[in-house]
């Protein structure tokens, strides 16, 4: 008997170009190559050799497919992971086209191990990027929330290269961000961490730090390429005694562009008892590049902490940010410390060589004990 079905098929060997509608045969084989059967297909137009999978649900299913109109966060990731090239996975919720769909795991999600993987929380229904620029309130909307209410998960795990996450509101994890190993080139931008959709109201990690990162060449908010700059900028709150980023092992890593302890209005203190930023690795970048290439939209700013900066390895540029104050930078956010430096070679604010100066300033006023406190350790 014949039997229909649908079939997808990946990495054709001497793919062929069919038209519009065309037709194809389908052969099968046994391991020695010896025909068992054989069927006509009908080709469909492929737009793109990007591969997608589209969430339509909030439950944390764990099937073994995600097809159309079926397919949960988790699935998606699961088939991506599969795929081994470039990957997007979109929303399209329609239980929650008139609110936040939250999608609350019930344990650790896949981690993104292919490479290529985009998760675009910004094809959900509704859901805008920001467009203000640096130091302006944020205007975007987003409408998918992660949300581990017991906090006893990490959010997304980065364990490949190349990949992207960009409109979702992750909250309430043990941690939210793990970008530990030594992957490259990963991105994280225009996202809501450790608050609610409105951007204020904290609900932050609740077992350690927000983001754990040992990786390099990779980028927090914004890649200062000079386009879609302000959609790439994040804010990220905690309201816990733990470190909201702590770079550990990462090299050549850049953060900028992000309100740290601050919310998306610019003002309200979303911040902890722990640092904004620790740094205990080399050759990291804290704000603008100064390379000439957007350098204004590139500054964080950091306020609302124990320290706002704390670093103790060499080789760290902090320029460009905005530290204990609001963006607007008329009213105290206050850190205690602005940046506490225990290492030597750290560049804080401009390196005079006529380009972009300006845009290496830092501010740095409002903290209740230093502006800047150096150990007695520090050289050069």
């Amino acid at each position: 008997a014949s039997t229909q079905f649908a079939l997808t098929i990946l990495n054709l060997v001497n793919p062929v170009t069919v038209g519009t509608y065309g037709t194809f045969l389908i052969e099968t084989q046994d391991e020695n190559n010896a025909v068992i059967d054989q069927g006509v297909g009908n080709a469909v137009d492929v737009v793109s050799d990007t591969y997608g999978y589209e969430v339509s649900k909030v439950e944390d299913s764990n099937n073994s497919y995600c097809k159309d109109g079926d397919c949960s966060l988790r699935e998606a990731i699961t088939a991506a992971n599969a795929v081994g090239s470039a990957v997007t996975i979109t929303f399209d919720i329609t239980s929650c086209y008139a609110s936040t769909c939250v999608i609350a795991p019930t344990s650790t999600l896949p981690s993104l191990s292919s490479i290529y993987i985009t998760i675009d929380g910004y094809t959900q229904s509704g859901a805008i990027a920001n467009s203000a620029t640096f130091l302006n309130p944020m205007n975007g909307t987003l409408n998918v929330q992660l949300d581990d209410a017991g906090g006893a998960f990490s959010g997304i795990v980065f364990n490949s290269h190349s990949n992207v996450v960009k409109g979702l509101i992750i909250t309430g994890f043990s941690m939210a961000i793990d970008m530990n190993g030594p992957m490259t080139n990963n991105r994280f931008q225009g996202n809501y961490v450790g608050v609610e959709a409105d951007g204020t109201t904290v609900n932050g990690a609740t077992g350690g730090e927000v983001f754990k990162v040992s990786e390099s060449f990779s980028y927090i908010g914004t890649d200062g390429d000079g386009t879609n700059d302000a959609a790439e900028r994040n804010v990220i709150g905690t309201g816990s005694a733990f470190n909201i980023i702590n770079l550990f092992g990462a090299t050549d890593f850049t953060i900028a562009g992000n309100y740290i302890g601050v919310g998306a209005d610019g003002s309200t203190n979303i911040g902890g008892s722990g640092d904004g930023i620790s740094i205990t690795s080399s050759y990291n970048i804290i704000g603008t590049d100064g390379d000439g290439t957007a350098d204004a939209v590139e500054g964080n700013v950091i306020s609302g902490n124990s320290n706002g900066i704390n670093t103790s390895n060499p080789d760290t540029i902090i320029a460009g940010n905005i530290i204990g104050l609001n963006a607007a930078g008329n009213a105290a956010v206050p850190n205690s410390v602005g940046i506490q430096l225990w290492s030597h070679l750290t560049r804080i604010g401009t390196n005079g060589d006529g380009t972009s100066d300006t845009a290496e300033r830092n501010t740095i006023s409002g903290n209740t004990t230093y502006g800047i406190q150096i150990d007695n350790s520090s050289t050069g």
